[in-house]
């Protein structure tokens, strides 16, 4: 465990931004590796170097690692600590790699570890095998294991692997450094391993982004916002962090679906209302894929309320997008045919019948089709081309 007594932070007088002398074009260099994460380094000469851990959906391909555009917009050191699975790093192999991501940060003054979801639980977890000084987690896990979190998580128990992760909860003896975890304290899964993340050690802090669902660290977005949270942290400034979490979640577009789907239970025309309001400011092509999720999502959601007018203009909207194309035409049949007004279906179903190769999904699409035609009339004439 990293002593907090001797914490190097930056001192009064640092510049309010930080100082870069590398450049953005710095070849990401792979230090070290086992046969289940990749340790990348850039080295960019800067007094702060980040530990950026990945959430679980990153795949390599315009970065090499998770953050790495962000670290190059700000000129910072960092090393990227990348899972080749959905494997939540592994302690044995974060033994193995230790050693090397150690000497690369040792190079700056201050290091700080950063990770949403599966990373934030990594950045906490081996804040203390890393001598992090601050560490910034962003929806974090307090563990995978059924045997620790079993009563509440039910999302990624699928992922736990008995030969990699016995033993993985956070444990106070793994911290080093301050801890700042930011979440969503209405999302009953993601409040309560904060709950028990907290309940560890004092240097621990929880941040409160409402309304932000599992999806907080889309609030953080921006370069400058980063930025800001970084220095805020280097600082430990609890009330700038505060600020900024505060600001934010109520910036994202996004928030507003969240706050729809919370309402849709007990007020599903509002909600209705709120969704038509977001699709009016926001074309669906303009969305980024966690956007669209939860827009469509929502266009179920409306549907098994009985808000056919709204669920259908959702579907619709995703059909012109062509994203979730069969999932939408399906919408719109259920809803569409029984009231004798799906006549424009009827192309798209020609369509899909062409096809010399259909998936299970497009198959079972067309023979929904086929039983709502038979069970309410004729076959709608199709479009003419």
């Amino acid at each position: 465990m990293f002593p907090r007594e001797t914490l190097v932070v930056f001192t009064p007088s640092a510049p309010q931004r930080f100082r870069s002398w590398g450049s953005i074009d710095d070849q990401h260099v792979r230090i070290a590796a086992t046969d289940k994460i990749d340790v990348y380094y850039d080295d960019r000469g800067t007094d702060l170097c980040l530990a950026l851990f990945n959430e679980l959906s990153f795949q390599p391909g315009g970065e090499p690692y998770w953050g790495a555009k962000l670290t190059e917009k700000l000129g910072l050191s960092a090393v990227g600590i990348v899972s080749r699975t959905p494997n939540w790093f592994p302690a044995a192999d974060m033994r193995q790699v230790a050693p090397a991501i150690r000497e690369a940060m040792g190079k700056s003054a201050t290091r700080v570890g950063y990770g949403a979801s599966m990373g934030g639980y990594a950045a906490i977890k081996y804040s203390g095998l890393l001598a992090t000084h601050a560490t910034l987690a962003i929806s974090p896990q307090v563990s995978i294991d059924p045997r620790d979190v079993g009563g509440f998580e039910r999302r990624y128990l699928k992922y736990f692997d008995p030969a990699l992760h016995d033993g993985m909860a956070i444990r106070a003896d793994d911290l080093a450094g301050r801890i700042h975890s930011i979440f969503d304290p209405k999302h009953v899964m993601d409040a309560e391993h904060a709950r028990r993340i907290q309940a560890l050690d004092d240097s621990v802090g929880g941040y409160h982004a409402y309304f932000t669902d599992h999806a907080t660290i889309h609030c953080f977005a921006s370069t400058s916002v980063v930025e800001g949270l970084l220095l805020a942290a280097s600082y430990r400034s609890e009330k700038r962090l505060r600020a900024i979490v505060a600001q934010r979640r109520r910036a994202p577009k996004m928030r507003r679906l969240i706050l729809a789907r919370h309402l849709m239970n007990r007020h599903p025309a509002v909600a209705e209302t709120m969704v038509g309001a977001f699709m009016d400011a926001h074309p669906v092509a303009r969305l980024n894929p966690t956007e669209e999720a939860l827009l469509f999502g929502l266009g179920r959601h409306l549907h098994r309320a009985g808000r056919l007018q709204g669920a259908e203009r959702v579907y619709r909207q995703f059909l012109r997008f062509r994203r979730y194309f069969f999932e939408a035409f399906a919408g719109i049949a259920e809803i569409a045919i029984p009231r004798g007004d799906a006549s424009d279906l009827a192309e798209i179903a020609a369509d899909l019948e062409a096809k010399p190769q259909k998936s299970d999904a497009v198959a079972q699409v067309l023979e929904r089709y086929h039983a709502l035609i038979a069970a309410h009339g004729k076959p709608p004439l199709a479009i003419t081309r």
